[in-house]
């Protein structure tokens, strides 16, 4: 296995274009990635809570789009 530093090590050596494709993919992983989580949080009911909180707030008339 490759360890952080050789990767690093080889990151800081790529041209300035290959730097830009890998910085590109590297986004587009993490918010897949976090889009893969908040997912995951939706269907385990842990943002449940959210949609309470927004009823409530209807509820009592203090509701707001930002």
């Amino acid at each position: 296995m490759t360890s952080i530093s050789d990767i690093q090590a080889s990151i800081r050596s790529l041209p300035a274009d290959d730097y830009a494709e890998l910085r590109a993919w590297m986004s587009e992983l993490d918010w897949n990635r976090w889009d893969d989580q908040i997912d995951a949080d939706a269907t385990s009911g842990s943002l449940d809570f959210l949609i309470d909180e927004a009823d409530s707030s209807k509820q009592q008339g203090s509701l707001s789009a930002l």
